[in-house]
């Protein structure tokens, strides 16, 4: 395995010689949802597959991303030692390895699927199928392990499905997980402009706890992460959300000047 690191950092280095573009490192996406996609137990996987290789087309604009095959194989190995689950250190340990300077990771958290069926003409039906899906992605510094951008995506397609269209559950599939994949490059590239005119305006390290854990953080609205959570911020005031089914919301306001770390306890919402 050692002798595999090496060879793939050389041959990295080799290739990106003059590419002054930061270096990010794909990993792989999960479904946390549990729920069974297009009635197949193996559709999920199509739609994650199809999701990570079209974002590795979508970044190459902002990053130099690792290739496919390469964090395929050191995932795989380091899964080998793990029972075949990464955890934050891992996920840290694999970006490292790869040599890139940023992991982008996600999973989905809500599926939905609705179908509708009518009769045109000829009596032939016709089936509509809605599927929805709800993906968090998040973006790691390496050096810091900090998050440094984070969103959810909301993803919604609709597919004919008629006897004179030979489309397959695994065609649909690829579909969900590509247009998943252009939602994400759209939020990154929102990221990245902001990024942009921000240039050297000074930042903070703003650290959240929450009791329960895993509340959903939103700052200025924007969707950040999940709880316990470390992140960049902008000099200046923001409005940090608390979100978490079932129980109540809780809005604080920041002022880095005054505190940037937070132990929150979140109360049932008893109404």
């Amino acid at each position: 395995m050692k002798l595999l690191i090496i060879l793939f950092l050389i041959t990295s280095h080799i290739l990106h010689a003059g590419d002054t573009k930061e270096k990010l490192a794909i990993l792989d996406f999960t479904n946390s949802s549990k729920d069974v996609m297009f009635n197949n137990n193996n559709s999920d996987e199509r739609v994650l597959l199809s999701l990570e290789e079209t974002l590795y087309v979508k970044l190459l604009g902002h990053f130099r991303v690792v290739e496919r095959h390469k964090m395929e194989t050191l995932e795989k190995e380091m899964r080998l030692g793990h029972d075949g689950y990464l955890k934050e250190r891992d996920i840290i340990h694999l970006g490292e390895m790869s040599g890139a300077k940023y992991v982008i990771t996600g999973s989905i958290t809500e599926y939905a699927y609705e179908s509708r069926s009518h009769r045109g003409t000829y009596d032939v039906y016709t089936t509509v199928e809605t599927h929805r899906m709800t993906v968090i992605f998040k973006i790691i510094d390496i050096k810091s392990s900090e998050l440094i951008y984070g969103d959810q995506i909301l993803v919604e397609e609709k597919y004919r499905i008629s006897p004179n269209l030979h489309t397959t559950e695994t065609d649909l599939a690829r579909k969900l997980g590509r247009a998943a994949a252009e939602k994400i490059k759209e939020s990154i590239d929102k990221f990245m402009a902001k990024r942009s005119e921000m240039g050297d305006q000074k930042s903070f390290a703003l650290k959240v706890t929450t009791d329960p854990t895993n509340a959903m953080l939103f700052i200025d609205d924007a969707f950040k992460g999940q709880t316990p959570i470390t992140l960049m911020l902008k000099s200046g005031k923001h409005q940090m959300k608390i979100s978490m089914p079932g129980y109540l919301d809780l809005d604080v306001p920041i002022n880095h000047l005054k505190k940037d770390e937070f132990n929150l306890t979140l109360h049932k919402d008893e109404r």
